[in-house]
This record gives C-alpha cells, structure tokens and sequence, in this order.
C-alpha cells in the first residue's frame, strides 16, 4: 500500500474514532440551588502574561434557572478545572465589556458565552482532558 494512502487510511480513522480537535466537546454539570448549570469547553488558546505561559480556555455555561427573568448570577464564582488545571478568572465573551459579577439571567435558560484564563499553560488539544465545573469556595452565586 502507498504510504500516503496509509496516511491518509490512519487519518480517516482516527477522525472517525475520536473526532476532530475542533469538534471535540467536553461537558460537566453543577447543581445550584437556583437550578443547574451546564458548562462546554470548545477551545483552548495559547496565552502569554507578564512572561508566564497561560491558556484561554473558551465555551459556554448555560443556566437552566428558577430565579425569575432579571436575576443576576455572580459569574465569578463559577471555575473550572481542565487537566488539573484551575482558572483563574472567567470573562465574557463578548464585543462589549460585560461585568461577570452581576450577570443578569433570563427566563427559564440562559446560555452565555464565556472564557476562563486559566493559572498554567495547557496543551491545546481537548483529547484526554477532564473538564470538572465548580464554585469557588466561600463564594455564593
């Protein structure tokens, strides 16, 4: 067999068995006692400050909530924890400047994009990684 058709037979494999890094999802869930929150990681980007090596780690949390329409949730207080790696803030993912502390809910389910720099370098791949979603200790949402 040709090597680059081996090559090409491999990838088409291992696309089929685990998926494209691109698509790969990682997923938790955390009970509150507002309701439950679900939490996706999508990407994470490679993120350099004061010449330490960090990530961004980008995705979502969705609300499905009881508070009623207008509630704010204290985003900060919500961390992940990917590869035994903990974050260290989370922010907003949006073009205007949304304070996380005082997030204001929907009706019924809210989702909200969202990125959390984390405290160490990660390597970029989601391959192998375990997301676990928590609330900061001594911290109410």
């Amino acid at each position: 067999m040709d090597s680059n058709l081996l090559k090409y037979a491999c990838a088409c494999l291992s696309v089929a068995m685990f998926g494209c890094n691109d698509e790969m999802h990682l997923r938790d869930d955390l009970s509150w006692d507002g309701g439950n929150i679900h939490a996706e990681v999508v990407q994470i980007k490679p993120f350099q400050e004061n010449e330490i090596e960090k990530s961004l780690v980008y995705g979502s949390l969705v609300f499905e909530h009881i508070k009623p329409t207008g509630a704010k949730v204290n985003l900060t207080c919500i961390a992940i924890s990917l590869g035994g790696v903990e974050s260290e803030s989370i922010y907003v993912d949006s073009v205007a400047h949304i304070l996380p502390d005082g997030y204001t809910l929907g009706k019924d389910r809210t989702k909200v994009p969202v990125y959390w720099k984390m405290d160490k370098h990660l390597d970029v791949a989601l391959a192998g990684k375990h997301l676990k979603l928590f609330v900061k200790e001594g911290c109410g949402i």
